[in-house]
């Protein structure tokens, strides 16, 4: 039993879709003159998000492998935006924090966000929005083991 056309399109949408935010992204860097890529900026809004995580976390919200989010923390590190910690509790275990310079580096990021959406949405109603969030979580939900 193959896909219907309609199977495919909404599967190719949603990776169109995912592929155009990322490509926005990288040129909206550029023109902010970041110093810091796509994956730099989703690793360190994570970090930012749930302070004091640990690389396995990072690795699963990121969805990188640990080994490759271990080597972005240490070129964070040596640009002083990040700092990992011994965890108090199991000392094998390293918790991500980032410093003051890493929070001013998310600071012009941060300021673009609501033009971020607005450009994203541009064109559609909040009904139209309700629906294709709607949607995605089900299909979302579809996928996701029980």
């Amino acid at each position: 039993m193959g896909f219907l056309k309609e199977e495919q399109d909404l599967i190719r949408a949603v990776f169109d879709l995912k592929v155009a935010i990322k490509r926005f992204g990288r040129r909206e860097l550029e023109k902010i003159e970041a110093d810091l890529t796509l994956e730099q900026v989703i690793v360190l809004s994570i970090i930012d998000d749930g302070e004091g995580v640990n690389i396995s976390q990072i690795a699963e919200l990121a969805e990188r492998d640990a080994t490759t989010i271990s080597r972005m923390i240490t070129g964070l590190e040596n640009k002083g935006l990040v700092v990992r910690i011994s965890d108090r509790e199991d000392s094998r275990q390293k918790t991500v924090y980032l410093t003051k310079q890493g929070r001013e580096s998310l600071q012009p990021i941060d300021e673009f966000r609501p033009e971020f959406v607005r450009i994203l949405y541009d064109g559609l109603s909040d009904d139209d929005i309700t629906h294709a969030i709607n949607v995605l979580n089900k299909v979302a939900k579809n996928v996701e083991p029980q």
